[in-house]
């Protein structure tokens, strides 16, 4: 069964520090060699930029795909991004996620890893 969060679900189930230590967490595995991260891929159809990213854990059996759509040169209409996660087991969507604006929990993570 598919669950569907928005920026107030996301904001009243995780803390920033919880978020913190989940980055922490994805970076060790990255460099253990147990995740996978692609790169972003973009492209682009007439006045639209289409601009997707992935990563793995094989060993939680997840996938993650990072989406948005960039219309007009920052011109964009309802949730700016949408991230999807998968079950690597059964391809079943576990879980999908609109995000309207970047907060704190989409941005301070990533840079407090390494500062800490």
């Amino acid at each position: 069964m598919t669950i569907y969060l928005n920026d107030e679900d996301v904001a009243q189930l995780l803390s920033l520090p919880a978020a913190i230590q989940c980055v922490d967490e994805a970076f060790r595995l990255l460099s253990d060699g147990k995740a996978l991260n692609s790169p972003r891929l973009r492209a682009t159809v007439e006045q639209a930029s289409v601009n997707i990213m992935w990563s793995a854990v094989p060993t939680r059996g997840v996938l993650g795909i990072k989406e948005y759509l960039v219309v007009n040169q920052h011109v964009t209409h309802g949730p700016a991004l949408t991230r999807l996660l998968h079950s690597l087991n059964t391809g079943e969507l576990l879980s999908a996620l609109n995000e309207d604006s970047p907060g704190p929990i989409r941005h301070a993570p990533a840079p407090a890893v390494p500062t800490r």
